[in-house]
């Protein structure tokens, strides 16, 4: 007779470090999963988002470097790298959810640079999008037994609260965050408008000279942080009429800079370079325009008219040059 003995290891624990930073959302947020038309946020969407911060603040030349660092961070499916080193979750959400009630009028800002958020689906159904209101709140919590990798994500979260947003058309505006509290570090937020130009300075700080390849901080980044305002909407308004006068006073041609594809002008595709953002610091809200001036296309280093429509949109605005 074979006896087994079965032995209790003493589970090892494993103190988590943990960071816990509170989102408020500062204007209409149209983000969803499998069903388009119903507003979900989750963790994958936020993730995405702190990517495309990660490599803005840290250029690499070769991209196979660029991924390989990414990874180490964030996760990847080779059994190499493995998961990623820090757990995000979401908690204490208070979602608030609208739908639209139709569309909007042709000739209104909002369908300019919210292009198709306001059709409804399928077509002619009257079942239009869900999205986020503005006020809606919720928590980011990471987590992880490395302090060091954990502290990694500390200047892409800066950088998504102060500058980026979440959903469809959040390079234009829509869906943009605002940072409204952290816990686990010592991060002094916000209290104004002069305290936000500081925190930006600070992530411009020592970039480099060169134009670089893909969308990433640099010495011929430009900013410009736009007036203070009562409401989130007053604040968009304003920057979304500018935006949309300013491209209609040019040639078709002329607004390759500000993306495409365009009809009548290239099918290529190449993301805006220049990101609109609102932000909400206290009663004032204000909008920002960034311009992460980089390669155009595989093809061609700059547009055919190069960048100086997207400089000179920023040039004409009345703001703070940061």
């Amino acid at each position: 007779m074979i006896s087994l003995v079965l032995r209790i290891r003493k589970k090892e624990v494993i103190e988590m470090e943990k960071i816990e930073v509170r989102f408020k959302i500062v204007t209409p947020m149209f983000i969803s999963g499998a069903d388009q038309t119903k507003a979900e946020l989750r963790v994958p969407s936020i993730k995405g988002a702190l990517r495309f911060w990660w490599r803005a603040l840290n250029y690499e030349e070769d991209p196979k470097i660029l991924l390989e660092n990414e990874n180490k961070i964030f996760g990847s499916s080779d059994q190499i790298i493995g998961q990623s080193k820090i757990k995000l979750s979401l908690c204490d959400e208070q979602l608030i959810k609208s739908k639209i009630e139709r569309k909007w009028n042709v000739n209104d800002w909002k369908a300019y640079i919210g292009y198709g958020l306001s059709e409804d689906k399928p077509p002619r159904s009257g079942n239009f999008k869900e999205f986020f209101q503005p006020g809606s709140k919720f928590t980011l919590r990471c987590s992880g037994s490395d302090k060091e990798n954990l502290e990694k994500i500390i200047l892409p979260i800066k950088a998504f609260s102060l500058l980026g947003g979440l959903g469809s058309r959040s390079r234009k505006g829509w869906g943009s965050v605002a940072i409204d509290g952290i816990k686990g570090y010592g991060w002094n937020i916000p209290e104004n408008i002069k305290d936000y130009i500081e925190d930006i300075s600070h992530i411009l700080k020592n970039n480099m000279s060169e134009i670089p390849k893909y969308s990433a901080f640099s010495k011929q980044t430009m900013i410009k942080v736009g007036q203070s305002f009562k409401d989130s909407d007053s604040s968009f308004t304003d920057i979304g009429e500018r935006y949309k006068e300013y491209l209609k006073s040019l040639k078709p041609e002329e607004r390759e800079g500000f993306g495409i594809p365009r009809k009548g002008v290239s099918n290529d595709r190449r993301s805006s370079p220049l990101l609109i953002h609102v932000n909400n610091i206290q009663d004032e809200y204000f909008w920002v325009c960034l311009f992460l001036k980089s390669k155009f296309t595989e093809q061609y280093e700059t547009p055919r008219n190069g960048w100086s429509h997207v400089e000179n949109f920023i040039d004409q605005l009345e703001g703070v040059n940061i």
